[in-house]
């Protein structure tokens, strides 16, 4: 399904646009890169959903050691091809495979909505499990062929908080209103 046709024609909600060359897709991820580098001063972040690996290479940028994950063959493929983003990529499908490593950050931007409710569980244990910060999105409200997963904040607030995490309240990027800083509960 997220073959290049669909990065070609993809839906941002106001309109479509080729996911690769679009700048408001690449301002979005750059500005949340900016916000969440300032705010934490992290030097390695994971970008579960990835794509193009637009975020992963705003990471860069700022002196991460970035990489990325993405289920997209297509996506992947076309992330590798850029020599900045070479081997930072790889192909993997987080609803059933564990995540290896670890991570200051890791990032999951419009992401679980795609996956069926028992993979997406799966995948915040697995995000949980590397990490002590995790920058999470899901739209509550854009109904597509593709989403099949949808809630509000309350359901994915609880989700995290089962796995031992809770809302930075004083983290806010203003680009994707409905974003949410997830921070380890440390005893």
């Amino acid at each position: 399904m997220y073959d290049r046709s669909y990065f070609e024609r993809y839906d941002i909600g106001i309109g479509v646009v080729d996911y690769d060359s679009s700048e408001l897709i690449k301002l979005v991820l750059d500005r949340v890169a900016a916000d969440l580098v300032s705010y934490l001063r992290v030097d390695s972040a994971l970008d579960v959903g990835c794509a193009t690996g637009h975020l992963v290479r705003s990471f860069l940028r700022r002196g991460v050691d970035a990489y990325g994950v993405d289920v997209s063959g297509y996506a992947v493929d076309r992330a590798n091809a850029d020599p900045v983003l070479s081997g930072r990529v790889r192909i993997l499908d987080v609803s059933a495979s564990p995540l290896f490593g670890w991570y200051d950050l890791v990032t999951c931007i419009e992401v679980l909505e795609h996956i069926k409710e028992e993979g997406a569980l799966f995948a915040i244990a697995n995000m949980c499990a590397i990490t002590n910060n995790i920058y999470f999105s899901s739209t509550p409200d854009q109904d597509r062929d593709s989403h099949v997963n949808m809630h509000e904040a309350s359901y994915w607030i609880d989700a995290f908080g089962r796995n031992g995490f809770v809302v930075d309240d004083e983290f806010y990027s203003a680009v994707i209103p409905h974003g949410m800083l997830f921070r380890r509960v440390v005893s």
